[in-house]
């Protein structure tokens, strides 16, 4: 597979796997070593984490660190609401979230693409998908790198760095906390509107709020709150 980074080149004959001790983890480098072992969930899990060095209360709270069968339900919420009809109210916001920021850009005449223009169509758009207050983008970016990032110093992750995963964690928790009950027309609220599977044992029903569902081995079990 043609690569832009030549020390990647020849690895996926040369060198399959690659041992990174300081991560206790194995690097797998061809493609189809790659795919097979994305299918093989149960030898190798997402339940523990898919960080290097991961943030303890992560894993099982995302979907990428949970495994089937909850992460196959978990990942059909979120498709239902990002289908194209459920995302045409975005348009006309994303257009004049993006107008704002170029007039912005305009008026400084030198800025940085990510941080100035980037940053706040990303942030912008995210933040109205998913019903929350206008942002103070600048502060909430800071918090999520931080969130995710690792002190080189210590190969490892620091005081502040698992201060600001728990503040994005407690700020989206609040806004869960207040909107219960309510139902705004926003990409959560359409994911909890979805009528649920019959792959699961769960009846398909329209809820005004988030069922609350337990899954133990061969089965799973939801209720409407």
């Amino acid at each position: 597979m043609p690569t832009r980074f030549p020390p990647t080149r020849g690895c996926g004959s040369s060198i399959p796997v690659t041992g990174a001790r300081a991560a206790s983890a194995g690097i797998l480098s061809r493609y189809d070593d790659v795919f097979t072992a994305a299918q093989q969930w149960e030898t190798y899990s997402s339940a523990q984490g898919n960080l290097v060095d991961e943030i303890p209360t992560r894993p099982g709270a995302t979907l990428g660190t949970t495994d089937p069968p909850r992460h196959d339900r978990l990942r059909a919420l979120t498709q239902a609401a990002f289908t194209k009809r459920n995302l045409e109210y975005l348009v006309a916001p994303t257009i004049e979230i993006a107008r704002r920021a170029l007039d912005r850009t305009g008026v400084q005449g030198r800025f940085d693409f990510v941080a100035d223009y980037a940053n706040e169509i990303t942030v912008g758009i995210l933040f109205l998908m998913l019903g929350l207050p206008p942002p103070d983008r600048a502060e909430i970016r800071r918090k999520v790198v931080l969130s995710v990032s690792t002190d080189k110093a210590i190969r490892g992750r620091n005081a502040e760095h698992d201060r600001a995963f728990r503040e994005i964690g407690d700020f989206i928790a609040a806004e869960v906390a207040v909107r219960r009950g309510r139902v705004p027309r926003t990409i959560s609220s359409r994911a909890w509107r979805r009528p649920r599977s019959t792959a699961t044992s769960c009846r398909s029903a329209r809820w005004s709020s988030p069922p609350r569902c337990s899954s133990s081995p061969g089965s799973s079990r939801c209720r409407a709150s």
